[in-house]
């Protein structure tokens, strides 16, 4: 009896509301009813995609009119407050979607409801300055990084920062070969000069007369994630038993940085024709990196390491110019440095030593118009003998003495095998007091204006391979 009044009950009901309500305002109401529960259910979508439901529903409401349409926007931004408060709460509870780890007998279920992101770090790369953000997350791929971190204002000098600047700067990219095969180890690649790294990053600095480049090696490090930086749903077994997907950036993300960190006036690129098509399939490029363990997983990562610096004037007056070490504040990473040029800058004697203690990797050094200074050193005194294990030392056009540049109980190079020293004025100092060791020295350059004793005194140290230039 109760069964047949219940389904009479039901039956008028329906029927009422056929005869009330069109067809298309029954379809829009339960449509509007259904986005809602959609929407705020428990386990609803992700609240980002508020924007999109919410318009479905103003569409569909269309034919029931503006009344229903406002009442129905409240309803949605009143439910989106609620429940973005209830999952903040209940997320922090730890009630959720559980995922439980592999391997392990008391894990805790883990709940994600309103995103399914982990956490968000930033990890130091194996080069002063350098760092590069990491998102973890339950979705594929599980491991993905973000974008290079590097302040070029702070990391190599004030007037690179973009607010502020004056001049111009120029980027320019090199890669050697299509072919190119990277270190895969945690040891940076180190090559006496510039010309024999297999991609670099140039950076050209055009400020009022001065003209400043640093010059980047970009060979790859592999890395690995520590255990504090791994979130423990990652650490180690992938859901059923599946490794965890890593996406290491590639060197298209790299440029991109680059082109935004600094906002080139122009960018050039010397990257040889099927580069990117050769190297694509390769473990370091675009290509996912799976591993059970995170902590054990080692990812090859782009690394700019710094090598070479020149500083440089235009001076049409025949001056030096304000030296890199003089007033300005740079703050250069001068430890994997193995070129420096110094073209009619301002540098002490003292600044000389100090710079060949500071770049233990110094292979090449550069100095146009040594000595000629003003002011007072802005680098220490470095106290004792010197000794460097330069390959090249160029100093040219000296017009002032430079005994504390070559004189032997200052300085002393034991790896010279090329020695340049030209003056535009005599010298007091003797061939037999310069600070080389002669029987590795294969090229020496010196000037006519030393005298034919100097020369006489070389020629008779300089061993029968090598080759004597005056000029």
């Amino acid at each position: 009896m109760i069964n047949t009044t219940m389904l009479y009950s039901t039956t008028s009901f329906i029927h009422q509301i056929l005869v009330e309500y069109s067809v298309s305002q029954i379809v829009s109401a339960a449509a509007m009813l259904g986005i809602l529960w959609y929407f705020y259910a428990n386990d609803g979508p992700l609240l980002a995609k508020a924007r999109d439901i919410q318009g479905l529903g103003v569409l569909v409401l269309l034919p029931l009119g503006v009344k229903l349409i406002f009442l129905y926007l409240i309803i949605c931004y009143v439910c989106a407050i609620y429940y973005t408060t209830s999952s903040s709460q209940t997320v922090g509870k730890g009630h959720g979607i559980s995922t439980k780890i592999p391997g392990t007998s008391d894990a805790r279920p883990i709940k994600r409801r309103n995103s399914p992101l982990l956490h968000q770090t930033t990890i130091q790369l194996p080069v002063e300055g350098w760092s590069i953000g990491v998102e973890f997350s339950l979705n594929s791929p599980h491991v993905k990084f973000l974008n290079y971190e590097f302040d070029f204002a702070k990391g190599l000098d004030k007037s690179l920062a973009k607010s502020n600047r004056s001049g111009e700067v120029l980027v320019e990219f090199t890669v050697d070969s299509p072919a190119i095969v990277w270190p895969t180890d945690v040891h940076l690649k180190s090559q006496d000069k510039p010309e024999g790294w297999d991609a670099r990053l140039k950076i050209i600095h055009k400020e009022h007369r001065a003209i400043s480049v640093y010059e980047f090696a970009l060979t790859y490090a592999c890395i690995r994630l520590s255990l504090k930086e791994i979130p423990p749903q990652l650490r180690k077994g992938g859901a059923g038993g599946q490794a965890w997907l890593i996406d290491a950036p590639n060197f298209t993300d790299f440029q991109n940085f680059i082109r935004e960190a600094l906002a080139p006036k122009r960018s050039i690129e010397d990257i040889p024709i099927g580069f990117f098509h050769t190297v694509a399939g390769r473990r370091q490029f675009n290509n996912y990196i799976s591993n059970v363990d995170l902590a054990q997983a080692d990812i090859p990562i782009i690394v700019p390491s710094l090598k070479a610096i020149s500083f440089g004037s235009n001076s049409q007056y025949g001056g030096v110019f304000d030296g890199p070490f003089h007033g300005r504040s740079r703050k250069i990473p001068v430890a994997t440095l193995v070129y420096i040029s110094l073209n009619a800058v301002s540098i002490f004697a003292e600044e000389y030593r100090a710079i060949l203690v500071a770049c233990p990797e110094l292979r090449t050094l550069i100095i146009h118009r040594p000595g000629e200074s003003y002011g007072i050193p802005q680098l220490d005194n470095p106290t004792g003998l010197v000794i460097s294990r330069l390959q090249y030392l160029h100093l040219i056009d000296c017009r002032v003495d430079v005994r504390n540049f070559l004189l032997a109980p200052v300085v002393y190079f034991p790896a010279i095998t090329e020695l340049v020293f030209l003056c535009s004025n005599n010298q007091t100092i003797q061939a037999n007091e310069l600070g080389i060791e002669w029987t590795g020295l294969r090229s020496l350059q010196i000037s006519n204006i030393l005298g034919e004793d100097f020369i006489q005194s070389c020629k008779m140290n300089l061993p029968v391979d090598s080759t004597l230039e005056t000029i």
